[in-house]
């Protein structure tokens, strides 16, 4: 069962933006563009593709980056733990031959789209 792309992404850039600010409180000026939300792919989780960028101490940044929302409905599997893959994600980082994004965030709270969500590292591959 693929699960169906509803996000807004114009409404996503502005809370993913303000959420990152309480992420990020030593960083100023975050902005967030290029929102996508893939068609295809993403069958266990909603897929948000973004970039993030900030001014902080070591001068202007921009970050591609991808948030996995948990479904909040009916999905592919019976139960879903972002926690976990977060953590089993983190712990293959620096330990597998294969590109592995970095987590950056875990949130339980559903404020920015409507349920938990983890924020990685946009990588290829």
């Amino acid at each position: 069962m693929a699960l169906k792309n509803i996000i807004d992404t114009e409404l996503a850039a502005k809370r993913l933006a303000d959420w990152l600010a309480t992420k990020q409180p030593e960083t100023q000026d975050i902005t967030v563009t290029d929102v996508q939300v893939p068609g295809a792919g993403g069958l266990s989780n909603e897929t948000v593709l973004f970039t993030a960028h900030w001014r902080d101490a070591d001068g202007e940044q921009t970050r591609g980056m991808v948030a996995r929302v948990q479904p909040d409905g009916p999905g592919v599997f019976p139960s879903y733990d972002l926690s976990k893959e977060a953590r089993v994600i983190g712990a293959l980082a620096d330990h597998s031959p294969v590109p592995v994004p970095r987590v950056y965030f875990f949130e339980e709270d559903p404020a920015v789209f409507g349920s938990p969500f983890l924020v990685m590292q946009q990588i290829d591959g």
